[in-house]
């Protein structure tokens, strides 16, 4: 996942910015940021985790690329409590203490880059030792892929401002993965970069139900505005909370 995600971090703020809906999101479950302690996994430049942060919240971001922790870092004001570090899915537990965290988070459709679901329930397993034994949440962020591998669905919508425009296609693979394909162009050289990312399709069931061996209460949306969950919906949301 790194290098695929290095090699697009110049543009990344551009492609993905930050999203109110999410802090809404976020917000609205808390009751409040201020003083609240939140880990976000996969922070991609931290723009999320910054605007918390300014709120009162106490936030520590990683990714797995160190390109965009740079990023994070750079534009992150001094005097606010948000730290950002180099970080693995893989290994939430070993980098930050247990019990510590009021609210996790992972966006983006970060959790599909791992390779399989032995891996996604190391993840959320970890997660659920660094949160609060009682009074805590982790929320999960994906593209809805019961509808993807049931319609076969080869693109997703193209992202275009004016400088960049990102096409995005979906080639369906024989072991169930799909092959995230992406041309990256820049309006104004007219470079093209293309890359190729190995997904794992992670449907709302399996993903309920891994989460439901560490939380007592579990919950899927279809919007950041806690929209019903269907098979139509463009995002799976999951909520897990003790």
């Amino acid at each position: 996942m790194s290098e695929f995600y290095h090699s697009i971090s110049e543009s990344y703020d551009q492609l993905f910015p930050y999203n109110p809906v999410q802090e809404e999101f976020i917000t609205r479950n808390l009751i409040s940021l201020s003083g609240k302690k939140i880990l976000d996994a996969g922070c991609g430049t931290g723009s999320l985790a910054i605007s918390m942060g300014r709120k009162g919240a106490r936030v520590d971001g990683f990714d797995l690329d160190d390109s965009m922790i740079a990023a994070a870092k750079a534009k992150k004001p001094q005097a606010i409590d948000v730290n950002f570090a180099v970080g693995d899915l893989k290994n939430v537990n070993q980098n930050y203490k247990a019990g510590m965290y009021d609210f996790a988070y992972c966006f983006g459709n970060t959790l599909v880059h791992l390779d399989n679901a032995t891996e996604v329930e190391q993840f959320i397993s970890s997660i659920s030792e660094v949160l609060k034994p009682e009074d805590s949440m982790l929320a999960i962020q994906i593209v809805n892929y019961d509808k993807i591998m049931e319609k076969r669905v080869k693109k997703l919508p193209a992202i275009e401002n004016d400088k960049v425009f990102f096409k995005r296609f979906y080639k369906h693979l024989d072991n169930g993965k799909i092959d995230f394909l992406t041309t990256l162009s820049d309006k104004k050289t007219g470079e093209e970069l293309k890359n190729s990312q190995i997904l794992t399709p992670i449907l709302v069931e399996d993903l309920m139900d891994i989460a439901a061996k560490y939380f007592p209460f579990v919950e899927a949306f279809g919007s950041f505005k806690e929209e019903m969950w269907t098979d139509g919906s463009f995002h799976t949301i999951l909520l897990a909370s003790r």
